[in-house]
């Protein structure tokens, strides 16, 4: 089951953020992983993918932390490609 914070019902009675991390899938090329999305004070989230170290990457909305989170694995994985490294195990869109 995946987490949004995205919708109305996300911000507490009297405006601002409240911090939850939220996790769902996000595709590049033809892998899926999990990303972390955590919600800045100071606004726009900060994004994490437990299954490729050291990957972070923000964005002012949750759709551009999305598409940075895609941009970033595609980047990640072709960096792994081009150093004949493995590249991580993903897993299936339809399985979760």
């Amino acid at each position: 089951m995946r987490k949004r914070d995205d919708g109305p019902s996300a911000l507490p009675a009297g405006g601002g953020m409240i911090n939850v991390r939220a996790s769902e899938p996000v595709t590049a090329v033809e892998h899926a992983f999990n990303i972390l999305l955590q919600p800045e004070p100071e606004g726009g989230y900060t994004v994490t993918c437990p299954s490729l170290p050291g990957l972070v990457t923000y964005g002012e909305t949750l759709d551009e932390a999305r598409a940075m989170a895609a941009d970033a694995i595609e980047s990640y994985l072709e960096c792994l490609g081009e150093d004949g490294l493995p590249l991580p195990e993903s897993y299936s869109p339809s399985t979760v």
